[in-house]
């Protein structure tokens, strides 16, 4: 969706009602609504969940919060939370912080109707146009040489017995860091997602198909091909949620500019 941005993500994302222990150490347990803010950051909101990372990115999540807990610990025991300094920088940063919480609930109260969202996706049909996407995996090497022995290996394999090879050899050979826990599967990618090389290459394969070797700035791809979707008209359903929170935004926007400029004129505010 082009024209409706959502400037609220990330306030408090993932924050749970019912926080479950991650992890435990001497003297307390770190929980879900504590990693929810890093994750937040960490993934720029794409993921809330930690068990859908890696246990290594788990494992240093954990522990960087758990050296700033006790970094604080020992800043508490140092007493200094007391100064005049720190007291100013708290009570700025609870300001912040309840300017956020004042936003969030504005925007958890606005309502758009349905006709609202139905008329917005029809006098905007092209923002919703779905893109050619391909499903593909991939295995990355430094050399040409690399690429051509390891299909080599996958001469003659179909069907389930190519993905499980092609998937063991990604794990093992692939210089691209994630193919060690995804065997090179990749998600659904757009011409504008990809290299031009890869993308190219892969919509000209046949389903379970794999590629020559594909030369790109980051070596040598061996591409199989899974799937192809061709452009299409997106659904009202599938772009409803977009349009809700793009419309709560714009509705948002129009009430804080009334409200901000009403309390500025109430403030009587004077520069010095």
């Amino acid at each position: 969706m082009k024209k409706l941005s959502l400037v609220l993500a990330g306030i408090f994302c993932g924050l749970s009602l019912n926080a479950a222990t991650i992890a435990t150490y001497n003297g307390g347990e770190i929980t879900s609504e504590e990693v929810a803010p890093y994750l937040a950051q960490l993934t720029q909101n794409q993921i809330q969940d930690i068990s859908v990372l890696p246990k290594e990115a788990q494992e240093g999540l954990i522990k960087e919060i758990l050296i700033k807990k006790l970094l604080a610990k020992e800043a508490i025991k140092n007493k200094y939370d007391q100064s005049k300094e720190f007291k100013t920088i708290l009570a700025s940063a609870k300001e912040i912080l309840l300017a956020q919480e004042y936003l969030l609930q504005q925007f958890k109260s606005i309502k758009i109707s349905d006709k609202e969202i139905k008329d917005y996706y029809n006098s905007h049909l092209q923002d919703f146009v779905l893109p050619e996407a391909v499903k593909t995996k991939h295995i990355l090497v430094k050399s040409e040489k690399e690429a051509k022995d390891i299909i080599a290996q996958l001469k003659g394999l179909k069907g389930k017995k190519l993905d499980d090879k092609f998937s063991e050899l990604a794990k093992t050979k692939s210089i691209d860091p994630s193919a060690k826990n995804n065997g090179g599967d990749l998600p659904y990618a757009t011409a504008s997602d990809l290299v031009p090389e890869y993308y190219n290459a892969a919509k000209k394969l046949k389903k379970g198909e794999i590629s020559a070797p594909v030369k790109s700035n980051f070596g040598y791809h061996i591409i199989m091909t899974q799937d192809i979707k061709e452009q299409r008209q997106g659904s009202l359903e599938e772009a409803r949620a977009s349009i809700d929170n793009g419309l709560r935004n714009q509705k948002q926007q129009e009430l804080l500019k009334a409200q901000t400029e009403k309390m500025l004129k109430d403030a009587n505010l004077k520069m010095k």
